[in-house]
């Protein structure tokens, strides 16, 4: 465990150290003041071991990827000062979506936050960067319509790229937000979708007040693979059907069950804010259409028995029958009955 540095001190003679924002078992996030160019920025420094360097650097090469997008905290400055990698940039005055999901807002302002949120997603994969860590913490929003901002690059994957940093049954991501893939590779591979998984599980713990799952890790990690989540509306009364469905098809087990994008997702989301219903995936609605014909089809076919029965019976004689005490009294169907 390396050294780190204490509040007071200059990093590589440009950033001074305020104070201490947060830290964690990698390393420490401090207010930092950038001398040269006379603003306040966020500083983290790493205390881990070779592996961790090499996954820190990889961070600093991501985030530069994807700097400049909206919603997404850029980066001014990366480098080693006396042994101490760090990675510096801008602060950001805001809370996590945690505090917002506190105040209870309503499911609207969550959905709105959360298709936003989508877009800076997609913006990230076009540039073929997957963030794999979604989650509340995750995510900044400052005052209300300010665009929530995605945080927290540790553990992206850039699409294509072999993983080399990732030891064998090492779990990478979140367990209450992460996707079943993430967990268990037979699911399916790392990819876009494995985002819209993880925006399907911020929406739900913004309407539910919870994530999909939730326990000791083991009993999450063993629901996330084999159980559905529980339905919204069984948690919270009152959720629109139509947005349930959207978060529930987000949180599918499967990548390809899921919506084909997160470009995909937000736009789903706004169907429902509209009172649209949800679309179904293009073999389910051919496979819908098939069974109908074929219910038709037999429908029709015994229908035309039926009628041939029907029929039948019209032209086949009727046997008369006479009631006790009333020989003239003729019923149908009814055998013949002795005087």
């Amino acid at each position: 465990m390396r050294r780190l540095p204490e509040p007071g001190a200059t990093v590589d003679g440009r950033f001074r150290l305020d104070g201490v924002l947060g830290e964690g078992g990698m390393g420490r996030v401090y207010r930092a003041w950038d001398l040269t160019r006379g603003v306040p920025v966020a500083l983290k420094v790493l205390s881990g071991d070779a592996r961790d360097v090499a996954r820190f650097e990889r961070e600093a090469q991501i985030s530069a990827r994807v700097d400049g997008l909206a919603g997404v905290v850029r980066v001014h400055a990366a480098g080693e000062w006396e042994g101490v990698h760090y990675l510096v940039s801008e602060l950001v005055e805001a809370s996590d979506l945690s505090a917002f999901f506190a105040l209870q807002p309503s499911a609207e302002e969550v959905v709105r936050v959360v298709i936003s949120l989508a877009g800076t997603l997609q913006a990230c994969h076009d540039r073929g960067v997957i963030h794999r860590d979604l989650k509340p913490a995750n995510v900044l929003l400052g005052q209300e319509g300010d665009v929530p901002r995605l945080i927290d690059f540790g553990i992206a994957k850039q699409e294509g790229a072999l993983e080399t940093l990732t030891q064998t049954g090492e779990l990478l991501g979140t367990p209450s937000y992460m996707a079943p893939e993430q967990a268990d590779s037979s699911l399916g591979a790392i990819g876009p979708a494995t985002d819209v998984y993880g925006l399907g599980a911020i929406l739900y713990a913004g309407l539910c007040g919870r994530p999909p799952f939730v326990g000791n890790t083991l009993l999450v990690l063993s629901n996330l693979v084999s159980m559905p989540p529980p339905r919204l509306s069984s948690i919270r009364s009152g959720v629109d059907r139509g947005l349930e469905a959207v978060c529930l098809r987000a949180l599918a087990k499967r990548p390809e069950d899921r919506p084909t994008s997160a470009a995909a997702f937000a736009a789903e989301l706004q169907r429902a804010l509209d009172g649209e219903a949800p679309p179904g995936k293009p073999w389910r609605s051919l496979a819908l259409r098939l069974s109908v014909l074929i219910l038709l089809a037999l429908g029709g076919g015994l229908g035309y028995q039926a009628w041939l029965g029907a029929r039948g019976s019209e032209l086949a004689p009727t046997p008369l029958s006479r009631e006790p005490g009333d020989p003239l009294l003729a019923t149908r169907g009814a055998p013949l009955q002795g005087p």
